[in-house]
Formats: C-alpha cells, sequence, structure tokens
C-alpha cells in the first residue's frame, strides 16, 4: 500500500486542528480536485493535490526529481479517493497559506457516507455556491446539478458572490 516513502504507522490529526507549522504529521486525505503538475526553473516538477478529511481542507505538495517518479505518482493517485499522508505543515510563500509538504503516501481503503434524501417531499436548495463563488464554493456546478439529479430535487439555486461564471456551465 506504499506509494511514496515509506509505511505509515503513526496516529492521524485531523486537518482543523492543523493550525500552524509543524512537523511529522499524518492526515487521512481525500483527493477532492484534479492534480495539479507545474515545472520549476530547476527541472523539478511540483505537484499539487487539493485534500480534505471533511473537517476542513488544504494543499498538499509534492517535489519530484525525476520522470519515473513523477510517472509512478501520476499513476497511483487519482482524484476521489483516500490516501494517508505524511509530511510538514508549513506556510507556503507562493499560496500565502499552510501547506502540507507530502513525504510519504500509502493507500487507504476507506467506506465513504454516502448521503441520502429519502424524505417523501423533496426540498429544492436556494442557497449554493460553486467554486466560482469567491472564497465560498467548491464545487462546480456541473457537480452540484449531478448530485441534486441524484437526490431527485427538481431544482437548485446557484447563488455565488459577484459572479455569474458558473451559469453557463449549470445552463448546459
Amino acid at each position: 500500500n506504499v506509494i511514496l516513502g515509506m509505511e505509515i504507522k503513526e496516529d492521524i490529526t485531523l486537518i482543523k486542528n492543523i493550525n500552524s507549522a509543524c512537523n511529522n504529521v499524518v492526515v487521512e486525505a481525500y483527493v477532492f480536485a484534479d492534480i495539479d503538475i507545474r515545472d520549476t526553473k530547476t527541472d523539478l516538477k511540483i505537484i499539487t493535490l487539493k485534500i480534505t478529511d471533511y473537517t476542513d481542507s488544504m494543499y498538499a505538495k509534492m517535489f519530484v526529481n525525476t520522470k519515473e517518479e513523477l510517472d509512478k505518482i501520476k499513476g497511483s493517485i487519482k482524484k476521489n479517493k483516500w490516501y494517508l499522508l505524511k509530511g510538514n505543515v508549513k506556510d507556503d510563500a507562493y499560496s500565502k497559506e499552510l501547506t502540507f509538504t507530502i513525504r510519504d503516501i500509502n493507500t487507504l481503503e476507506k467506506e465513504e457516507n454516502k448521503l441520502v434524501d429519502d424524505a417523501p417531499q423533496k426540498r429544492v436548495e436556494l442557497h449554493a455556491h460553486t467554486m466560482m463563488s469567491q472564497m465560498d464554493g467548491v464545487v462546480s456546478a456541473k457537480d452540484l446539478i449531478k448530485k441534486a439529479i441524484k437526490w431527485g430535487h427538481k431544482a437548485i439555486a446557484i447563488t455565488d458572490h459577484s459572479c455569474a461564471q458558473s451559469f453557463p456551465d449549470a445552463f448546459h
């Protein structure tokens, strides 16, 4: 189950309890967005993950030197999967927030809590924000609408702050 580094056996910390820079932190992390890979001027690759444990969310980064390591990580880490991560948390000069720097990655089999709306009369959500809403939403309009359809809702109101950028996606 080891993808990178060593097997992780330490106690898990909830992301909501990470308030400052610290070393040797272990988190259970759900990757909820596509993986971002960037080149640096020194031929390093920076892989950025958006992770959550449903208590809070944060960025997780790792620095890769070789193409083989990059290919292994790209082939092993997928969106919508759980992982056990170990590393250090520090203030990132680029994102200007606390970021988890990954040292070890293990796969994690975790059962997701599936939410079900079994109410006989379905509601209509009148206040939903997408990722286009400044500092307020983390879901795409497409995924939000899919969830409403899955739950049997007839409508949903997207009320993003200061923009209408998600409306074309919602319209389609």
